[in-house]
């Protein structure tokens, strides 16, 4: 019993611990997107700090479910059948296992729980698993003058001349759009934490 009660110990400071993380990075991040939308130039140079903050936060708390799906079908249903038959599936078929074998009921992909996990591993997975493609896309989509011409067909930049201050509203308004995105993306995975902490008490007796 007390080496089951050290193991769950060590879990349960893992997820702990992740979660920590994640809220960390992302208040870092948010504060720092708050300051620097009132230095525009500020912005431009410090804006991929933002997005690895946000990507490290929004990472954890993947992090965090899944070892959160371990220990709990490891407590649930044994540490042998667990690795035995349920350590390779997915967050979502964890969820799904959990939902049928603990709590006798199936939980369906309109169900905001499962939408709100699928969501954070469908943001972890284009993180951890990203093709060259993707980095290409990206790169065209941040390129401040591939931005200019494609908002402004009137403005060229071959040979000639363009306005700093052009370049750097367009560019602060861009960066600005798309790091809020990624804020909300990030903020929207801290608070799938909670509804899965709620569907857990909600539906387990014994929590």
């Amino acid at each position: 019993m007390e080496k089951f009660y050290d193991y769950y110990a060590r879990c349960n400071a893992n997820y702990n611990m992740y979660i920590k993380i994640s809220i960390k990075h992302y208040l870092d991040a948010k504060l720092f997107y708050d300051y620097l939308c009132q230095e525009q130039s500020n912005f431009l140079s410090n804006n991929n700090w933002i997005t690895e903050s946000l990507v490290v936060s929004e990472t954890f708390v993947a992090f965090a479910i899944e070892s959160f799906f371990n220990d709990y079908i490891a407590i649930c249903f044994g540490d042998e059948v667990f690795f035995k038959q349920y350590v390779m599936l997915s967050a979502i078929q964890k969820l799904q296992l959990i939902s049928e074998k603990k709590f006798n009921k199936l939980i369906s992909q309109d169900d905001e729980v499962y939408k709100t996990i699928n969501k954070v591993f469908l943001l972890r997975d284009k993180y951890a698993h990203n093709k060259s493609s993707d980095i290409f896309t990206k790169f065209k989509e941040q390129n401040i003058f591939s931005i200019i011409s494609l908002e402004d067909q009137r403005l060229e930049y071959s040979d000639k001349y363009i306005d700093d201050n052009i370049i750097i509203k367009k560019a602060f308004s861009y960066s600005k759009k798309h790091l809020l995105g990624d804020m909300n993306n990030a903020l929207e995975s801290l608070i799938a934490l909670a509804k899965l902490s709620y569907y857990i008490d909600d539906n387990d007796d014994e929590i």
